[in-house]
């Protein structure tokens, strides 16, 4: 019973990591801008108040820093910010 239960987390861990990979790029691939999506299509923003937004959400960095601040929260079980509900 302990070799299966340890077989089934070792497939689970890298699992969950190829998940979270398929996860975020799919995110990355949505056609848009995230900073014009949250702010909306009738936004008065400036171009100086949506890149100081972009720089608060990270999204200014690489990929991979994306990724990584990414994994981390999620394994703390912060799933974001609502792009909706802000």
């Amino acid at each position: 019973m302990y070799h299966f239960v340890t077989r089934r987390i070792l497939i689970l861990v890298p699992l969950l990591i190829t998940i979270s990979i398929l996860v975020f790029s799919m995110i990355q691939l949505v056609p848009g801008d995230p900073v014009t999506m949250m702010l909306g299509e009738y936004s008065v923003a400036t171009a100086e108040n949506i890149q100081v937004l972009r720089e608060q959400l990270g999204l200014d960095k690489p990929l991979y820093v994306q990724y990584w601040t990414y994994f981390t929260s999620l394994l703390q079980g912060d799933l974001g910010m609502s792009i909706r509900s802000k």
